[in-house]
């Protein structure tokens, strides 16, 4: 592993100071969605990513040494990257059309990842938590150094998990779930009475946070997870409550433009007490009005129209966590092995594969 450079190293070497600079990220209008992929484990306890088209056929599958989370798609569209779950010690890199594996990357010495990455042009961005003291990072790695990791930048918080691009490319959104945890003890959240969540509004060039809104005070218990951005640059958040059981709380939230703060959304109270407070994934359709946000714990997806603010449908999926958006509305999975299509017109059950669980998230694939 190459040794962390500092911030000013980072953008000399990358060539990225002045006024010549270029965008990590230039945002690509790709065609619509006629495949997905995401992690799946089969009746043997064999991890794989999964790859099918957009009937839930299988294309492709490649195993893992571990269990994975969520998968990020290269700018150019032939490359993939699969994240290992929190606390996760692997990012897998793949050919795209066949799955060919490209590179394996292995987290740093006293870092973990956290399940989510983000591709630029040529870097891979990485949620990541430093095991002794638990703050946040975004690692960096390098696809013209043979994925070496050349650096990181304070994500903001703790416990960084899903990280996405603004819509200009000129940002980095993070999500900081505010939780403390310890690798030898995964399942043991350390902090829930002090906790504070946030998103960081990075400068993709430097690292610099220049925004991070948060929640009401009396939200403090509430640890963002999972985003969704909008052709507009809207974010959209999906939550977990770390409170009382018994207290409803909104589990949604929006941030209009990055100078802004953070407005929950007015869920119908049935809706919400289905959620039974926790939120798997989120994202948005094609057209970037419909958002879907899951609720394996409820079992239940819910469609909520953007720029209505109003509740479209609610589908009925036992463990339904994963959410893709389709050429047409969107991708459902189940870690019961279910897949379906939701769209306007209604849900249409697509193929299932004899013996295999789909992990929480999918992955949008264009044609």
């Amino acid at each position: 592993m190459a040794s962390a450079l500092s911030r000013r190293q980072l953008l000399q070497w990358l060539g990225l100071m002045g006024a010549g600079a270029v965008l990590p990220c230039r945002p690509l209008a790709l065609p619509a969605a006629t495949g997905f992929a995401g992690a799946t484990v089969d009746i043997a306890g064999q991890y794989a990513t999964t790859v099918c088209d957009d009937r839930g056929g299988l294309l492709w599958q490649q195993p893992l040494p571990d269990r994975g989370h969520a998968l990020a798609l290269h700018p150019n569209g032939r490359w993939l990257a699969q994240c290992s779950r929190r606390p996760g010690y692997y990012l897998q890199l793949f050919e795209r059309r066949d799955g060919t594996p490209l590179a394996t990357i292995e987290a740093a010495s006293g870092r973990y990842f956290n399940g989510h990455c983000l591709f630029g042009e040529r870097l891979l961005y990485a949620t990541e938590t430093v095991a002794e003291s638990g703050a946040g990072c975004i690692g960096i790695y390098d696809g013209a150094a043979g994925w070496q990791r050349v650096g990181e930048w304070d994500s903001g918080g703790l416990d960084p998990h899903d990280l996405r691009w603004s819509a200009d490319g000129r940002l980095i959104v993070v999500a900081n779930g505010g939780l403390l945890s310890h690798p030898e003890t995964p399942g043991i959240k350390l902090n829930i009475a002090t906790m504070e969540s946030s998103l960081a509004w990075l400068d993709a060039h430097t690292g610099t946070i220049v925004a991070q809104p948060r929640l009401a005070p009396e939200l403090h218990q509430l640890s963002l997870r999972h985003l969704a951005v909008d052709r507009r640059g809207e974010v959209a958040v999906a939550m977990q409550w770390e409170g009382a059981a018994m207290q409803r709380v909104p589990l949604v939230a929006v941030q209009h433009e990055v100078s802004g703060g953070l407005e929950t959304l007015a869920l119908p109270p049935a809706l919400l007490r289905s959620l039974r407070q926790y939120c798997g994934s989120a994202a948005v359709d094609a057209s970037g009005r419909l958002l879907a946000v899951s609720s394996p714990v409820g079992g239940v997806t819910f469609i909520w129209d953007l720029a209505a603010q109003q509740l479209v449908d609610e589908v009925r999926l036992p463990d339904g966590c994963g959410v893709a958006a389709a050429a047409q509305g969107f991708f459902l999975s189940s870690g019961r092995g279910q897949l379906c299509r939701w769209a306007v017109d209604g849900v249409v059950q697509l193929e299932a594969i004899s013996g295999l669980q789909w992990d929480n998230h999918l992955l949008a694939l264009p044609g």
